[in-house]
């Protein structure tokens, strides 16, 4: 009888034997068509595994709290099942990280390849997802139905300890094709998402994988047989460009803010100009020959640069909340984006509607600061030099 159950410390050893016995490298040809492992794990990156998926279930099932100030165990998914026969060997494995576990910058476990990033790009900030990174079967012991089992257990597992979690993805490499792997998840319901390569280690070379990807709620897409059939995403198509058609008002408001920007800077500039031009000993107004006119355009250049600067200063603040829209906008595109192609995987909406950073975006990061930098100088060497003909006439 085979018995699916939770990875134990104890399994480690046989687990690393079992995979290395199945991996690529040093393989031949008859391996390979058999079905293979790329991932070169060592046996301490399985007990990383172990103990991490350990402490997440212990986590989920209300054995440990967890220090609210630390990111373990609950933000450190990890799925990580094995298949034992009567006599308690192992015979297969299956390993799955959740988005967190996957995320990059983790110094504590080993790093996570192209395919994971990939995913987390695709999907935004928000979205959870789910990467099956290894599932192996011994070869004596495969046509029993095992690494389905060893699937449905994850899937079990995953639904009952991340409610949000509707995407599931899993890599196989192309070049050499693994036939075995690319039947095992296409009758899994697994459909074909994007292509990339591998990151490989030291000592690897990198290799072509098709990124697989399967719902996995029921209730969210409807499983007929093996024939997935995509729930209606109309109303988050609908709202897509609902967000789609904000961001771009957003941008076309961002840049008429920028042009009263322009015309208020200059206007400053001009009025400073000419205030100064009229306190000048023989410029073009006769009061700079009389000192309380001199002392009255003075006060008019402090009152026409404050006046400026507020006025500067009000348009930055409300470019600053545009950029901020925008980003919100984009934002929410993305996300609707992604649970579009969760729920719908052959959904290909025009990624490029919405770009990664836009013109105005670029120059909202330093032109507004710019312009205000520009009216705060303008008005405070206005004032220093209508000070000084000031002093000097007295």
């Amino acid at each position: 009888m085979i018995t699916i159950r939770p990875a134990a410390a104890a399994d480690v050893a046989s687990i690393f034997d079992l995979a290395t016995s199945l991996s690529l490298h040093g393989a031949t040809p008859a391996d390979a068509s058999l079905g293979f492992l790329t991932s070169a794990y060592s046996e301490r990156d399985y007990a990383a595994f172990q103990a991490a998926a350990s402490a997440y279930r212990d986590y989920r099932q209300g054995r440990t709290v967890g220090d609210p100030w630390k990111v373990e165990p609950q933000r450190k998914p990890v799925w990580f099942d094995v298949a034992a026969d009567e006599a308690g060997a192992i015979i297969g494995f299956l390993i799955a990280f959740g988005r967190n576990y996957a995320a990059p910058g983790d110094s504590e476990r080993p790093a996570v390849d192209i395919a994971s990033r990939r995913i987390g790009d695709l999907l935004g900030t928000i979205v959870p997802f789910a990467i099956v990174k290894q599932v192996a079967v011994a070869p004596t012991s495969r046509r029993q139905g095992i690494a389905r089992r060893l699937y449905g257990h994850a899937f079990a597992q995953m639904m009952d300890h991340e409610p949000h979690l509707n995407s599931v993805f899993a890599s196989v490499v192309l070049e050499p094709a693994n036939p075995p792997s690319e039947a095992l998840h296409a009758a899994l319901g697994f459909l074909p998402a994007f292509q990339t390569r591998s990151e490989p280690a030291a000592a690897e070379a990198a290799f072509p994988v098709q990124v697989w990807h399967r719902p996995l709620r029921p209730e969210i897409t409807v499983f007929r047989g093996e024939a997935p059939v995509a729930a209606d995403v109309s109303h988050l198509i609908e709202a897509r460009a609902s967000a789609e058609r904000l961001y771009t008002h957003e941008d076309n408001l961002n840049w008429k803010k920028l042009s009263i920007l322009g015309v208020l800077l200059f206007t400053q500039v001009a009025a400073l100009w000419t205030i100064l031009n009229a306190m000048v000993p023989g410029g073009s107004s006769p009061a700079a020959s009389h000192q309380p006119q001199l002392a009255f355009l003075l006060v008019t250049l402090l009152a026409v640069g404050a006046l400026g600067i507020l006025a500067v200063s009000y348009t930055v603040l409300t470019l600053e909340s545009g950029r901020y829209f925008m980003a919100v906008h984009k934002a929410t595109a993305k996300t609707l984006e992604a649970q579009i192609r969760a729920m719908s995987p052959s959904f290909f909406p025009p990624i490029s509607a919405v770009p990664t950073t836009s013109r105005t975006s670029k120059v909202l990061r330093t032109l507004p600061r710019q312009a205000l930098l520009v009216s705060l100088s303008a008005s405070l060497v206005s004032f220093l030099l209508g000070a000084a003909l000031l002093i000097l006439r007295h």
